[in-house]
């Protein structure tokens, strides 16, 4: 086990380490982006599938020779990115120095000072390459067999192009190409195509599939929240997009039977409001609808929403409700308070319950 440990600390930058149980040790991700192109021959040096393999610690101690090849073969091809990656200034050189050769193709005598030139720079580059170079690259195991062990090995088979947290010890993932470019060894940022947008399904930590790939996106940037046990996501069927929520068990909390989830992040309210055939309601945690479908808009404010049913006239949804708290009859929000304006240009203001306070002027007047 401390091979493999070795080996992901060394090797593999994109890796995230889950803490250990005291019965059972959760599987590692490996990124194996390197090894993947180099098996293909490095065909695509712009760019480059990355993909994840997910590992048991069983799996490790049964294959101890195999993860031994694997970590002598990652050294090397390590050292290969070394070898070939030329310093940004060397480059740069080496531009200037053909665009001048271009320039002056016409010029003898200057064109003859830039050959001088261009060989004290393939000497300098020579130099620097030798320090560079710490031994010659022979591999030890083909890259393209090691890969197809891999994939043997990996849990239920799976071999996944992306993935991510998704809290409680699940893991959102997808098998959609996912492409990574390639730039002197390093991979940035994962392109996703459109069309793979809703092929992410969820595992838990030992590859247990939990969600079908029919869903996304995953993130516990506004979709995620492990203490309410609730993922909202949308679902694709046939074509057809759909939004709703599970569990982390893998329920169905929300029918996936809605156009959008409107609001877009959650506030740990009772309800979220969603859209259904061009109107919007609320719909609670357990699927119920709270508030009917018949506002045509909402806009998300300090202590709830702003609604109407006509486009014209404004009311209040209460956060802690989730049901209409102050009535239909306003021009617009005034201020967060919540306070709106009258058509009469007067203000009433109201607390966070909906109780009427008073009516002021408007600042505006």
């Amino acid at each position: 086990m401390k091979k493999l440990l070795l080996l992901l600390a060394f090797a593999f930058p994109f890796l995230t380490l889950r803490a250990q149980d005291e019965e059972t040790e959760p599987p590692q991700w490996l990124d194996v982006s390197a090894l993947c192109y180099t098996a293909e021959g490095g065909s695509d040096p712009s760019h480059v599938l990355q993909q994840f393999l997910l590992f048991s610690a069983e799996t490790v101690d049964a294959n101890e020779a195999l993860f031994n090849d694997l970590l002598s073969l990652m050294e090397e091809i390590n050292q290969s990115y070394v070898n070939q990656s030329v310093p940004d200034y060397l480059k740069e050189m080496e531009t200037s120095i053909l665009a001048m050769r271009e320039q002056f193709k016409d010029n003898p005598q200057i064109q003859a000072q830039v050959d001088e030139a261009y060989r004290e720079y393939l000497k300098e580059k020579k130099a620097v390459m030798a320090e560079k170079v710490t031994s010659e690259v022979n591999f030890s195991s083909d890259p393209a067999v090691m890969l197809r062990k891999l994939k043997a090995l990996a849990i239920n088979h799976k071999l996944y192009t992306g993935w991510s947290d998704a809290g409680n010890g699940m893991f959102a993932v997808t098998e959609a190409p996912r492409y990574n470019k390639f730039n002197a060894g390093y991979f940035d940022k994962v392109e996703v195509a459109d069309k793979d947008f809703y092929k992410w399904g969820m595992i838990d930590a030992g590859g247990r599939q939990i969600l079908p790939a029919q869903y996304g996106p995953f993130g516990q940037n506004g979709t995620c929240y492990p203490d309410d046990d609730v993922i909202f996501l949308k679902k694709e069927d046939a074509g057809v997009v759909h939004s709703g929520a599970v569990s982390y068990s893998g329920r169905v909390r929300i029918p996936f039977i809605y156009d959008s989830n409107v609001d877009g992040i959650y506030r740990h309210t009772p309800a979220m409001p969603f859209e259904k055939n061009g109107k919007i309601g609320w719909v609670d945690l357990n699927g119920k609808v709270v508030t009917p479908f018949e506002y045509v808009s909402c806009s998300l404010v300090a202590f709830g929403w702003v609604v109407s049913k006509d486009g014209e006239n404004v009311g209040f949804v209460s956060e802690k409700t989730c049901k209409l708290s102050i009535p239909l009859k306003y021009k617009e929000l005034a201020d967060d308070g919540p306070e709106f304006m009258r058509f009469d240009g007067k203000v009433d203001v109201y607390d966070r319950d909906g109780n009427f306070i008073r009516t002021r002027e408007s600042y505006y007047d």
